[in-house]
């Protein structure tokens, strides 16, 4: 995004300090807020594909190109409906906390979500395991392992630090999305994994270290390294690190777990988040369709089981 005249239409302030660019501004606006900086990547991202779909940088755009830009999302690209709340969230960011623009697509008008849904792809812990032994790379490998066991994010495996491993407890404390910290217990082969690899390396502050020692592994090899696993097996593909934390989730259930422990474990603010995963246990699929089957035997009976 560039620095250019004054929006047309603008029904709000204008930005005052002229020195920063527009995305200057908004990656400021960003850090005041808070914002992880995935989410700050995620909506830096919406901004850039709304600049490629006008041809013209966000700041020039007015309130009603922004209304048929969300509506060509929604009805025309028939975007999932996370992406499309990303991506408007971050408009709202843009327009409405770092411009100042006080318009009604942002605080007045309810906005419909999109209907289309998709489910995650999950993993039987065995593929799991097979495409994870497929990594060369041991911390990348033990990363993606802590992703299965525990369910972490990816932002969340990387960035472990010593200091969030109580030994004694067999504990792991994180801070997760939105700032929000939980507990987990820390599994014995797992706790002994990560002992024995930050051993090669006695980092004081990471149990998962670049190569400098400076900061955690890099996000963006991290996903590289599963891509080059990926590539070794056809059926693999599509794949993505929150896989495993699907599949951790899915295999929970499956093993009789509460689905309100899961949510204490995955960290979800919402019961509803967390719902979704009893939409893919192999049990509960089992029983509907033994279930559909003696409906049908008893219909085809003529009312004889």
């Amino acid at each position: 995004m560039k620095t250019t005249s004054q929006p047309e239409q603008q029904s709000g302030p204008t930005p005052t300090d002229s020195s920063l660019s527009v995305k200057e501004q908004m990656i400021l606006a960003m850090d005041l807020a808070g914002l992880s900086e995935r989410t700050q990547n995620a909506y830096l991202g919406a901004m850039k594909a709304i600049q490629n779909h006008y041809g013209k940088s966000p700041d020039r755009l007015s309130e009603t190109e922004v209304k048929r830009y969300v509506f060509w999302m929604r009805e025309t690209k028939c975007v999932a409906k996370g992406t499309f709340q990303v991506h408007f969230h971050a408009l709202k960011f843009f327009f409405y906390r770092t411009l100042g623009l006080d318009w009604a697509l942002f605080t007045r008008i309810t906005v419909r979500q999109p209907r289309r849904y998709r489910l995650p792809t999950v993993l039987s812990f065995e593929d799991a395991h097979q495409i994870i032994s497929m990594i060369q790379s041991p911390g990348y490998r033990l990363c993606y392992l802590l992703m299965l066991g525990l369910g972490l994010r990816i932002s969340e495996a990387r960035c472990l630090k010593v200091s969030s491993i109580d030994g004694k407890q067999r504990t792991l404390r994180l801070v997760g999305k939105r700032n929000k910290e939980r507990i987990l217990p820390l599994p014995t082969t797992l706790h002994q994994e990560m002992r024995d690899f930050w051993s090669t390396h006695h980092n004081p502050e990471f149990i998962f270290p670049n190569r400098a020692g400076t900061d955690s592994f890099c996000e963006r090899s991290l996903r590289r390294a599963l891509c080059q696993a990926r590539g070794q097996d056809e059926r693999s593909r599509g794949i993505t690190p929150h896989t495993f934390r699907h599949s951790f989730a899915t295999r929970f259930l499956e093993d009789g777990g509460d689905i309100r422990i899961l949510q204490i474990l995955l960290g979800h603010a919402s019961l509803s988040s967390t719902v979704i995963y009893t939409h893919l246990t192999k049990p509960m699929e089992d029983d509907v369709r033994g279930r559909i089957d003696s409906m049908l035997r008893s219909a085809t009976s003529g009312g004889r089981a």
